[in-house]
């Protein structure tokens, strides 16, 4: 029995006409569930699913006007999970709303009837209406679409299956203000919707975007690329393919668009809270530079790290091999040999050919691969930089090649290659700089030349004061700084 208060009926009659109708779809389901499903597991339908037909059918009742503060509270919250009513406010209404009225939209109305006959419950009855009406859909592909579609519908014009027949959303989103690429972390709601917003570009360049999430989580991430002024055909929509065992992927936009958006979601178990953490670059392709997954636009050494990128000296790593996710790790150390590789292909003093010595300068960098006479790295490099007078190795005899490189070698080993490509830096001339580099010591001349052409600065201690810790270990962030710098000086 439905009961309508007269009141409403009398005076609001178009919101008593959809309530009935929605009622009437809780009074049909509830029959099939307990008169007609077939014992013993005779279960009430999920109720996401069920107030989603509810609300649906006020739409299909011509009352759709009545569903639109749900639908706005759902766009102001795309990444509530969908599978879990959360004691009915606007938005659990709304999330089901949406996705019964983008299910009807990509497969058609028959889905309905099969919804409510169908025994299973949820997700599991979902799928298999889907399967029996041979649309060849899912529930995870529908979901897919969902996230695009409510993206999409109130910005741009589209249709399904990227948008509504007879909804508006327009789902909000995060926008990115940092500089490009923009990097950082996020977590991707189970059943829900997130959606990063890169600034406005050019509609002549091509956009990038990596996510690199927890190995086996259940993320799915789009790359949504679109401009109104672009009419019928305002977006492209470009999967992020994720390696099912790392979770990690990457897609690349075409020309023509000036917006572009990662929309990232996660399945997971029904009904369930979850979230997943992922990490995400996003950004203007630039030609040469991987898309590095822990360098954005705003490190302190980016435009370095870039810049030696584009040279082809610094690549950084593909972690896993093939995954095209690609790490610079600017904290870590550098080691001797890897820098004496970095400067001879900076300055141009690489040859293609390996130079053998007889006997090796250094004892410790041998030119051979054991037994098979193959040239083994890092000797041509190491070779190269001392035969110009980079690199001098140790009273010993060794180079120490595994070595990580400090702050002192590496800034010696800079001013060295100037010298040896005939560009000397110019000696400093002014009061002491570094609390911890006197004029009268021996570190002086060479750290000061560093620091007045710009390859050094430095940084502040507690006290204050500006100090070069000239033993200290270099980061591959400073590294790329002290030899990018010298590369735009001397180039």
């Amino acid at each position: 029995m439905i009961s309508l208060d007269l009141s409403t009926v009398i005076y609001e009659q178009e919101k008593a006409a959809a309530t009935a109708a929605h009622e009437f779809v809780h009074m049909i389901c509830y029959y099939r569930d307990y008169m007609l499903d077939p014992r013993p597991d005779r279960t009430r339908e999920a109720v996401w699913l069920e107030e989603g037909l509810a609300m649906y059918a006020e739409i299909a009742c011509g009352y759709a006007s009545g569903t639109e503060p749900e639908i706005q509270s759902f766009a102001a919250r795309p990444a509530k999970n969908l599978t879990i009513w959360e004691g009915g406010f606007l938005s659990d209404y709304g999330a089901g709303l949406a996705f019964v009225a983008h299910l009807v939209d990509k497969v058609g109305v028959e889905v309905l009837a099969g919804l409510v006959d169908e025994p299973r419950d949820g997700i599991a009855g979902v799928n298999h209406v889907l399967a029996a009406m041979g649309t060849g859909e899912t529930y995870d592909s529908v979901f897919r679409s969902f996230v695009v579609a409510n993206y999409l519908s109130g910005r741009v014009t589209s249709t399904p299956p990227f948008g509504y027949s007879a909804l508006e959303i327009g789902a909000a989103s995060t926008p990115l203000s940092c500089p490009q690429p923009a990097v950082g972390t996020a977590s991707a709601p189970a059943h829900g919707a997130l959606y990063l917003d890169l600034g406005e570009t050019s509609n002549e360049v091509r956009v990038a975007v990596a996510v690199d999430g927890q190995d086996g989580a259940p993320i799915r991430a789009a790359l949504i690329s679109w401009d109104p002024a672009m009419g019928e055909a305002s977006y492209q929509v470009e999967d992020v393919v994720l390696a099912p065992a790392t979770t990690g992927g990457s897609a690349v936009s075409d020309p023509g668009y000036r917006r572009h958006t990662l929309a990232v979601w996660a399945l997971g178990a029904e009904g369930q809270t979850a979230s997943y953490p992922f990490r995400y670059s996003f950004g203007v392709v630039t030609p040469g530079v991987p898309q590095f997954l822990d360098v954005g636009g705003n490190h302190i050494f980016a435009s370095f790290i870039f810049d030696l990128a584009q040279r082809g000296i610094a690549s950084g790593s593909e972690k896993p091999a093939g995954s095209n996710l690609w790490y610079f790790r600017p904290e870590e150390p550098v080691t001797r040999a890897q820098f004496a590789k970095m400067v001879v292909e900076g300055v141009g003093l690489h040859t293609p050919e390996v130079d053998i010595t007889a006997p090796p300068t250094y004892r410790d960098v041998k030119p051979f691969m054991g037994g098979t006479g193959d040239p083994v790295y890092p000797f041509d490099y190491v070779e190269e930089a001392s035969a110009a007078g980079i690199v001098r190795g140790y009273a010993d005899g060794l180079f120490a090649p595994w070595a990580p490189i400090t702050r002192i070698q590496l800034v010696r080993m800079i001013l060295r290659a100037a010298e040896a490509v005939g560009q000397p830096l110019a000696p400093y001339v002014g009061a002491p700089v570094f609390a911890d580099i006197t004029s009268a010591g021996p570190l002086y001349g060479d750290v000061m030349a560093a620091y007045a052409a710009g390859i050094t600065g430095g940084s502040r201690g507690s006290d204050g004061r500006l100090y070069f810790r000239p033993w200290e270990e270099a980061t591959r962030g400073q590294v790329a700084k002290m030899l990018a710098q010298l590369l735009r000086d001397i180039t």
